[in-house]
């Protein structure tokens, strides 16, 4: 399990910064990301989002009366109708590894690669939020959740990332918190919510301004400075 620093959210224009700033929460439905436009690249689009299942063609056999098909030109995906229409708001994770965390000899250096953002993300926007008090944020997005009644239908975690070439099974009942492993960089944590209901338009939540757990930041290159303090030395 991994133990988070910071999130940090990266907006395309100021308007959508600011909207968050005053705890506005735009959740867009999955069917968004699998139909934006554009290559893939751009740390948005994925047309594979929210596989339940992925088969790779040695993995497989499909028998049609009697007779066997093996020689499957890609793998199978499967994915649930309803997935579609699920909310999802997601955030950077600045993350210490399950590895690096447990290890009491683990070097600061090791701890503040874990900690690091990537240069892919800035692809995202040019307007950042560091938000300091990961902790809190979640606390105010389950109290909100449960107070609009979804919190029966929520989730919320961080992201694991997956081979598309040589993964083969059914991701369960957290299918949105499994993407390819070409988004890794993204270190998501994510939460979604199933609000029962069909169609396009997004979810929005007021979790309330969070400028005392937030703040502007005029760089994604956030930097995490780590200091040890000198303990006795007991003889």
């Amino acid at each position: 399990m991994k133990r988070i620093g910071f999130f940090l959210k990266i907006f395309e224009n100021e308007k959508y910064m600011n909207d968050f700033l005053d705890g506005k929460i735009y959740m867009n439905r999955i069917s968004y990301f699998r139909g934006i436009e554009g290559d893939q690249e751009d740390n948005r689009a994925d047309s594979k989002e929210a596989l339940c299942a992925l088969w790779q063609t040695n993995d497989v056999v499909v028998e049609v009366n009697g007779r066997k098909i093996t020689d499957f030109a890609a793998p199978i995906e499967s994915v649930q109708h309803h997935s579609k229409y699920l909310h999802l708001f997601c955030l950077f994770a600045g993350a210490i590894s399950e590895s690096n965390f447990l290890n009491p000899h683990a070097n600061i250096s090791d701890i503040q690669n874990d900690l690091s953002v990537p240069e892919k993300c800035a692809v995202l926007g040019e307007h950042y939020v560091v938000i300091h008090n990961a902790q809190k944020f979640i606390d105010r997005m389950v109290e909100t959740v449960k107070k609009k009644g979804y919190g029966n239908n929520a989730q919320a975690g961080m992201v694991e990332y997956y081979d598309f070439e040589t993964f083969t099974g059914e991701f369960g009942n957290r299918s949105a918190f499994f993407k390819r492993d070409q988004f890794l960089h993204q270190k998501e944590y994510r939460f979604v919510i199933d609000t029962e209901t069909e169609g396009t338009e997004p979810l929005v939540l007021d979790i309330g301004d969070i400028r005392d757990i937030a703040s502007v930041s005029d760089t994604w290159n956030v930097k995490v400075n780590i200091q040890t303090q000198q303990s006795e030395k007991i003889v």
